[in-house]
This record gives structure tokens, C-alpha cells and sequence, in this order.
């Protein structure tokens, strides 16, 4: 896996530095003027930017995990992490990835270097100006990864997260005070945003500060909607009523790869594996629905296609093994190359998200006929995206305007059952952002989402709400480790003994009231009681 070399070469670089305390005087004698000791704020940022979305986005993180606990898509291969028996070491390897090989490491490392800048009297003018810039980049990043991180698993270490050996055994903090603290750090880096000038190493806007500002409140906007349930919206109402949102796809933000080494990890994984393919419970939607967005998301089945009556089939998901491997993968359908193209993009936050979460904020402040317009706009949004991303990947399928127009009339916004007509809208739009899809169905609980027909291997037969920490804390960092499951299980504000609590799949973190009781679906889409 790619963490695994990058943390090869931060355990690498951290021996380097350990010899060169044991250095004397000779070290000035062997000092390589094109390998510099001090990396500039610049390639830390480019680093953790790209970093952070490789981690998130790979065949681990989204593949094996995002995607598949979101149900868009099934295994043929590997079906056993579809019923939720997950990998010790797959868990051991995102947290490690997050925060150890790359990422939130380097973006900390760019805004301390940034941090020394300012502090410095004798940088001024646009130095001093782009090292603001730079400081609020690194950190609206970061807070973007911080979130994610607190979202999947809960209370997690923060405030004494990457202190390097000043605190080896960092202990976790709330998901309360995270939220809290992640506003304000926004709030921070939005007072540090220098429009007149850019920044270096930015690989998500290339230095447009402008863009940048609509980021950091549109993550703004995300937060306070998670938390709404837990203050009654405040903090919603209070970010709304500022705006100064993303407003339109051309202001997504986005990471675009490259050519390969550098394309898209799930491009690159594709190429000599073919573990999944769309879930049924994707395409029954989809299917259900029409939804035009069908053909950009999947290819019909290789089968029809060559018989001559293209269609779409999904693989049931949750398969036993036996079964799962045996499939014929000609009969189903697979990814897209709208999704899976060298260059697709790993989205941090886009305007069709943007417009749903909107839609919500008015619904909750009683406005049904501007949440109306904003999920419209939400809809219409998506298509255009993918529209645009079929394009860039060479597809022929494309979405007519007047097959936008006629669903979103088949489609209307429906007020007394918001949280179901919203939610599975959002659902379909994010697609491929498999964390962001899985979050917000454990927010909204708007059904959709089928228990493995195979049943489940891990759990208590509830889809899971969380991840389970990784083992490796329980045997490096184990103090710290129990007292945030004692966290964990205080902030779902369970007592006493239950099925819910420690740390297990299905006790929720603090912004979800539901603990865990979220509708599932059985594999015909029924309700389970």
C-alpha cells in the first residue's frame, strides 16, 4: 500500500534525525546543498494536501471501507468486509496514514513553518501576506481531515496529536470540543486569508485565496450540520446567515491527479484488480428512481451490452464468500470511467453538497419553499458535475437538459418527509465520496442502506455507526485508549452496561442522537424491524 512506503520514509527520515544528534563538528563538512535540511512550507503543503486525499480516497480508506459501507458498491472479492468483518490492519493503516505518514503531520509541519513567518519582523509585504496565506490553507485542510477523522471513530487525539516525542501517548479528546475547536480554527484561518496575494504549493485552487475563503465556510457549513441535533441549530443559523458559500461546481473543491505515478489511487488500483462493482442497493435506487445518473455513475453489464440490451445490475450486497467468488463479473456492473479515469478528482467539498446541506438548514428554520429550491438546485448541480466528468473521461453517455428538467419534476421536494427526501438525494450526490455518504445516512437515518444478505460477521447485526479503534492503540497507547472509549460511551450518553457501548461498531459518536438505532433495510428493501 502506498502509507506503508511513505511511512517507511518517515520512520527513515526520523533515524536521520536521531543520528544527527550524535553528530559532532564533522557534519559541516558533509552538508548536501540539493538535499536542504529544512523543507519549505511550500512542499509540506503540496505534501499534505495530496497526502491527505490519497489516504482518504484509496482502495483502503474508500474502497474497502467508504464505498462499501455506504453501499455503493459490492465485493466480488474480499465479501467478508462487506459484512463488516474489517481488517485489524486495515483499521491500524488508515489511523496511521492520517496521522503519521503524511497528511495531518505535514499540513501541521507547513503551518508551523508558516506560524515563524509571521512572528517574524523581518518578513514583510507579500512575504509576510502569502505566509498568512499559506498558514490558513494548511489549516483548512487539516480541519478538513481532523473532521473526517472525528467523524469515523469518535473522540480521538487533537489537542496532543502530533507533538512528536514531546507526547508520545497523546490522549483523546472529546468529539464535542473537537467540533467546537475545528469552527473556531476555520474561523482562524478565514481571518488569516489574504485575497490580494497567493500562496505556494496549493494544489487544490493554485493559490486562488478567493476560492479558499468559500472552502473554509462551506466546512464550516458541514460541521454545524452534523452538530445541529446537539444545539438546536445555532451554530447552523449563525453560519448561514454569514454565507460567502461554494456556489457553483467551478469553485469544487478538488484534488485533480495527474498521470500516473501520480493518478487517481482507485485508477491505479483498477488496473490489476477487480474487487468491486455497483451494489444493488445502488442500482435498485437508481433503477427505481430513473435516474439518468445511472449511466454516468456504471457501465451496463458486459453481457448485455455484447447481447444488445444494455442494462444494470448490481451485485447483492453482502454476500457470502463462496458465492461472492464465484460470481461472473460480465453480468454486472462495474464503475464507471467518469469515476475511475487517470485524472478523476478526490473531492473535499462540492457545491451539489453545498445546495443539500442548504436545503436542510432552511427546512430546520421552517422555509420549506426555499429548501424546495435549494435541493432543485442540489440535483441539478450533480448532473452537471458528472455531466462535466463524463466528458473529461472520453464517455459518450451524457445527461440531456431536458432529462434534468424532467426529473427534477418527477422528483419534488417533499417538506413532511425531509429527512428521507433530502437525505437520499444528498446519498446519490455523493457519490464516490463513500465517509461522506455513510455519515450522513447514520445523520438523516433515511433507510435505503440493507442489512448483508449473508448476514453479519461482526456487530450486533445493525449496519455500523463507527469504526472500532485501531488495536495498535490498545498496545501502544493504551491509557489513553481506554479512557476515550470511557469518552466514547459518556458523550452517546449510555450508563451502566449495554449493547451499544465500548468500542464496537455500533456505539454512535455525540452528534448521533439516534445511537444507533438507524433504519436498515433487509436485501428486498423492506424495513427491519
Amino acid at each position: 500500500m502506498k502509507f506503508i512506503n511513505k511511512l517507511k520514509t518517515v520512520l527513515v527520515a526520523g533515524g536521520m534525525a536521531a543520528a544527527m544528534f550524535a553528530c559532532t563538528d564533522l557534519e559541516e563538512l558533509n552538508v548536501d546543498p540539493n538535499n536542504p535540511s529544512e523543507v519549505p512550507a511550500s512542499y509540506l503543503l503540496t505534501s499534505g494536501q495530496k497526502y491527505a486525499m490519497e489516504n482518504v480516497w484509496d482502495e483502503w480508506a474508500n474502497g474497502r471501507f467508504g464505498l462499501v459501507y455506504s453501499q455503493y458498491w459490492s465485493q466480488q472479492a474480499y465479501p467478508s468486509e462487506s459484512r463488516f468483518r474489517y481488517r485489524d490492519s486495515s483499521v491500524n493503516s488508515q489511523w496511521i496514514s492520517y496521522f503519521a505518514a503524511g497528511g495531518l503531520k505535514d499540513l501541521k509541519a507547513s503551518m508551523d513553518i508558516a506560524m515563524g513567518l509571521l512572528e517574524n519582523d523581518a518578513i514583510v509585504g507579500d512575504a509576510k501576506d502569502r505566509a498568512s496565506n499559506q498558514y490558513a490553507v494548511a489549516q483548512i485542510t487539516r480541519v478538513w481531515l481532523m473532521h473526517l477523522v472525528t467523524d469515523i471513530w469518535g473522540p480521538v487525539p487533537y489537542t496532543e496529536a502530533l507533538q512528536g516525542n514531546d507526547v508520545i501517548a497523546p490522549s483523546y479528546d472529546k468529539q464535542e470540543m473537537i467540533y467546537s475547536s475545528l469552527l473556531t480554527e476555520l474561523t482562524e484561518a478565514q481571518s488569516k486569508v489574504v485575497a490580494t496575494t497567493g500562496v505556494d504549493g496549493d494544489v487544490i485552487y493554485n493559490g486562488n485565496m478567493a476560492k479558499w475563503a468559500k472552502f473554509a465556510q462551506s466546512l464550516k457549513l458541514r460541521i454545524a450540520l452534523r452538530m445541529a441535533d446537539r444545539d438546536n441549530g445555532v451554530k447552523l443559523a449563525e453560519v448561514v446567515a454569514a454565507g460567502g458559500f461554494i456556489a457553483g461546481n467551478e469553485d469544487n473543491a478538488t484534488l485533480v491527479f495527474g498521470s500516473a505515478p501520480h493518478n487517481n489511487p482507485l485508477n491505479e488500483d483498477r488496473k490489476t484488480r477487480a474487487d468491486f462493482a455497483a451494489s444493488n442497493t445502488m442500482v435498485d435506487l437508481l433503477s427505481d428512481m430513473s435516474d439518468p445518473r445511472m449511466g454516468l455513475y456504471f457501465d451496463p453489464t458486459e453481457a448485455s451490452v455484447i447481447a444488445g440490451t444494455p442494462e444494470y445490475i448490481g451485485v447483492i450486497y453482502g454476500l457470502d464468500d463462496n458465492t461472492a467468488n464465484n460470481l461472473d463479473i460480465s453480468e454486472y456492473s462495474q464503475p464507471s470511467a467518469a469515476t475511475l479515469y487517470e485524472k478523476a478528482p478526490g473531492i473535499y467539498i462540492s457545491y451539489p453538497e453545498v445546495c443539500f446541506a442548504l436545503a436542510e438548514a432552511a427546512q430546520r428554520a421552517s422555509n420549506a419553499t426555499l429548501a424546495a429550491t435549494h435541493y432543485e438546485a442540489g440535483i441539478r448541480a450533480s448532473m452537471e458535475f458528472w455531466n462535466g466528468q463524463a466528458g473529461l473521461a472520453g464517455m459518450t453517455r451524457t445527461i440531456a437538459q431536458a432529462d434534468i428538467d424532467a426529473y427534477v419534476i418527477a422528483h419534488p421536494y417533499d417538506a413532511t418527509n425531509w429527512k428521507t427526501s433530502l437525505g437520499i438525494q444528498k446519498w446519490i450526490a455523493l457519490y464516490m465520496q463513500g465517509h461522506q455518504g455513510w455519515i450522513e445516512w447514520r445523520r438523516l437515518d433515511f433507510g435505503v442502506l440493507r442489512s448483508p444478505v449473508a448476514g453479519h460477521d461482526r456487530g450486533n447485526g445493525e449496519i455500523p455507526v463507527r469504526r472500532p479503534y485501531p488495536t495498535d492503540e490498545q498496545t501502544l497507547n493504551l491509557s489513553s485508549y481506554s479512557a476515550g472509549v470511557e469518552v466514547l460511551n459518556t458523550e452517546a450518553g449510555f450508563t451502566g452496561s449495554g449493547e451499544f457501548q465500548g468500542d464496537n461498531l455500533n456505539n454512535p459518536v455525540w452528534w448521533d442522537m439516534t445511537k444507533g438505532t438507524q433504519v436498515a433495510v433487509d436485501s428486498d428493501g423492506n424495513p427491519i424491524p
